[in-house]
């Protein structure tokens, strides 16, 4: 698939399908799944305040466009790569459903990886460095031959990672000097919150199709009951200590870490009940509205 991505005999979009083809690649890089990396960058320049009024707006504008092309690469190769795990698992993506062809879709990613290496050059090299790193990260993630997706530590580490580097580059971005208390707590407490919850909460809904696709989910190798019981010893350890460290020592994230408890206990309810009227996407429903009250807190302080 390596060579299949940057090989440049690949066909390129037809001009007069090209506005449908991009709104279907957008639909398969999970427009919810970018608008929270958006507000993660977000939350990255609020911390840098103080320095942004230094910041050229074509900088600013020229590093979230760089970003923004690097998670769309990542989510849009990625749904190239599980082809067969979501069509058991019944998603209905455009890659999935046959809308968006494979070769298409891997033209793309080419050209949202060059978007995110070239803008994200113009910002500077100490932002281009994320850039290039998360764009790897997403790569290895979905590849074969290294699918890190394929077990439930590799998945756990590319997310959290990838939640740090993106509050990273915004504060970055936005001028900010390291270290910072309020970007380091931050960068450290949610993507724990997305490596050890998030991670595994999101393969509750798609058992069948990672046990087809051979993948070692938390979820295939122990079960729903086991996988649950981590989700919410994740989720409240992560809930407590961002709470206790913030309201010792840095009161900016005492709002963010009060919203990420109370999705905590959110999150344990959800995955410790056992009925079968519980859908088994809400316990990743609840990360995710989490996660977005969280780092809202954030840009509201």
């Amino acid at each position: 698939m390596f060579f299949e991505l940057i090989s440049p005999a690949l066909p390129r979009p037809r001009a007069t399908a090209w506005t449908g083809t991009l709104r279907d690649c957008l639909l398969e890089a999970r427009p919810v799944v970018q608008i929270i990396f958006f507000v993660r960058l977000l939350a990255g320049l609020a911390l840098a305040g103080p320095h942004l009024a230094a910041i050229a707006p074509a900088t600013l504008l020229a590093g979230t466009v760089s970003w923004g092309c690097a998670m769309i690469f990542v989510y849009l190769y990625n749904g190239a790569a599980d082809i067969v795990e979501d069509r058991a698992s019944g998603h209905d993506r455009p890659i999935a459903r046959g809308d968006l062809p494979r070769r298409t879709a891997l033209a793309w990613c080419r050209g949202f990886a060059s978007a995110a290496l070239v803008s994200g050059l113009y910002v500077g090299p100490a932002f281009a460095l994320p850039v290039l790193t998360v764009l790897g990260l997403g790569y290895l993630y979905s590849a074969p031959g290294f699918g890190f997706k394929r077990h439930y530590l590799g998945a756990a580490l590319v997310a959290a990672l990838g939640g740090s580097l993106t509050f990273l580059a915004g504060f970055l971005l936005g001028g900010g000097e390291l270290p910072d208390p309020g970007i380091t707590l931050l960068a450290t407490a949610m993507p724990a919150w997305m490596g050890g919850v998030g991670s595994v909460a999101k393969d509750f809904s798609d058992v069948r199709g990672d046990a087809l696709a051979g993948r070692r989910t938390l979820v295939v190798i122990f079960g729903r009951r086991v996988a649950g019981v981590v989700v919410s010893v994740c989720a409240l350890c992560v809930g407590i200590s961002f709470t206790v460290v913030a309201w010792m020592w840095v009161p900016a994230m005492r709002l963010s870490a009060a919203s990420l408890l109370v999705g905590a206990f959110c999150v344990t309810c959800f995955a410790l009940r056992r009925s079968p009227a519980s859908h088994p996407r809400n316990p990743y429903r609840a990360f995710m509205v989490s996660q977005y009250a969280a780092t809202l807190s954030v840009l509201h302080g």
